[in-house]
């Protein structure tokens, strides 16, 4: 997605535009433009009509893209945001009607029909007009014992770490979980551009699981599928949960490190039995 820039001005009239562009080499190059900044009272219903188009060819764009797209976008609540700006700004056209043919004076006009434009620039600030996929991936999770959290930060009153690692590896190699992951680029109307990774796993579990926690070593950026959280790095889900969506600051690397622990009941990870050695004979009691 191509950078774009902008500037609010706090008054009305002849303003001198300087733009900058650097390439990635430290080469610069400027342009200086004279522009007329209109007041309030005479930019607020283009400036509407203008973010309405905005809305409705991104809502084209969206629900004409590929199924990739089309379900990040839903599932970051794009669309739904789409909608609700939509609304709001047929809410904003009508103040700015009834401001304007008030019996305010200019500069009472001018101050209201601001207060408009701002709503209406906290739109262009939160909703994307260009939503877009790099790179992507496709991953079936491999059990890793080394990659296991420690159990402490699972739950507490767990006697033998090593021991309750090693009932979360035996279910994971039970279990069989798929990840997509996907580079996500996204413009917004102000120009703001970001980009993050979004993550689904679809989940398979064993019969006896009784909790899933989804793992991340870095953090997870927005958790979409709701659970508990039980800090920034791991979120618990029902033991029934088939599909899990998140996204995560980073690179898709990031994403392949994540991991989906199919837990055994807490209160038995929470009472693993100690080893208990004997004349140099080592077996597990619930001594």
């Amino acid at each position: 997605i191509l950078p774009t820039a902008q500037h609010s001005f706090s008054s009305s009239g002849s303003q001198s535009v300087k733009l900058t562009i650097t390439d990635l080499t430290g080469i610069k190059s400027s342009t200086t433009l004279v522009i007329n900044i209109l007041p309030a009272e005479q930019s607020v219903d283009s400036i509407i009509a203008t973010t309405k188009s905005i809305l409705n060819l991104t809502k084209t764009n969206i629900l004409s893209s590929d199924s990739g797209i089309r379900e990040a976008a839903s599932s970051l609540g794009y669309l739904a945001a789409i909608d609700s700006a939509s609304t709001k700004l047929t809410g904003l056209e009508i103040r700015a009607g009834n401001i304007k043919s008030s019996d305010l004076s200019f500069e009472q006009r001018e101050e209201e029909l601001k207060t408009i434009l701002e709503e209406i620039k906290a739109i262009h600030d939160s909703v994307p007009s260009v939503v877009k996929i790099g790179n992507s991936l496709s991953y079936t999770q491999s059990a890793d014992f080394s990659a296991i959290p420690d159990p402490s930060l699972i739950t507490s009153g767990v006697d033998d770490k090593e021991a309750a690692k090693l009932a979360i590896y035996n279910l994971l190699n039970q279990n069989k979980v798929q990840l997509e992951a996907k580079q996500l680029d996204v413009r917004y109307i102000s120009g703001k551009q970001e980009s993050f990774i979004f993550v689904k796993k679809i989940i398979s579990q064993p019969v006896n699981a009784d909790s899933i926690v989804e793992y991340s070593s870095l953090g997870f950026k927005q958790v979409i599928t709701k659970g508990t959280e039980l800090n920034n790095n791991l979120v618990s889900y029902p033991k029934d949960t088939k599909e899990v969506i998140y996204t995560l600051s980073g690179s898709l690397l990031d994403a392949k490190s994540t991991l989906t622990l199919t837990l055994p009941k807490l209160s038995q990870l929470g009472n693993i039995p100690k080893a208990v050695c004997g004349d140099g004979i080592c077996t597990y009691s619930n001594e």
